[in-house]
């Protein structure tokens, strides 16, 4: 499995999928993010989905762009959120100008890259598009064991999914080699932070300003 079949995946549970995370709000961290950033601060939501925390994002009295890259899911955004912009597009290639956002919320968009080359370019292109002293939101899954990558069945759908799993290391190198200078970093259990979490898992989550 690889990440075309995964968001494949995506294209033909988005209702399901939309459905299932609506309810799944991060909203200490969207409150630590907000108050980093100017008021109408324009923020890029990188990997939006069905939107949910564009709306989240927006209630906070910023400008947020979402951008995905499944049409089925952006189908969905822009049918329960009119007014917002949503933008059909690949991490690899983001389509905006260099300095475009003041914040960049990455909530869990590089589960599915296939390689190390694809995650460089990704944060690369991250912080291309921030402005100097812009800010990043980064939340990944924390990797456990041995293993890289897993492809899990999913609860809901029953089909399976793709993941790639990261260090707190990785995490450390990926932001400072692309001049973000860490806030903070942590690494709770999934538990800890979403009622239906899976157990044994972790996430690391980081806030990092650009220099």
């Amino acid at each position: 499995m690889d990440t075309e079949t995964t968001q494949q995946w995506y294209d033909f549970n988005a209702k399901k999928y939309a459905k299932n995370i609506e309810d799944k709000i991060s909203m200490p961290q969207i409150k630590a993010f907000a108050k980093l950033l100017p008021k109408k601060g324009k923020v890029l939501d990188a990997g939006c989905a069905a939107g949910r925390d564009v709306e989240l994002l927006t209630k906070e009295d910023l400008i947020v762009t979402g951008i995905d890259l499944s049409n089925n899911l952006l189908k969905i955004a822009r049918k329960k959120y009119p007014t917002y912009t949503f933008v059909h597009g690949n991490f690899l290639n983001l389509p905006f100008p260099g300095g475009s956002f003041d914040g960049l919320w990455s909530h869990k968009s590089l589960g599915h890259l296939e390689n190390k080359n694809q995650v460089e370019k990704s944060v690369s292109e991250f912080s291309r598009v921030l402005k100097i002293n812009g800010w990043i939101h980064f939340f990944v899954k924390a990797q456990m064991d041995e293993n890289k990558t897993a492809v899990k069945k999913d609860a809901f759908s029953g089909h399976e999914r793709y993941f790639r799993y990261y260090t707190k290391s990785e995490v450390e190198e990926l932001l400072r080699k692309n001049n973000f200078k860490i806030k903070s970093m942590k690494q709770l259990p999934e538990t800890d932070f979403l009622l239906d979490g899976r157990p044994g898992e972790d996430v690391i989550i980081a806030l990092a300003q650009k220099k």
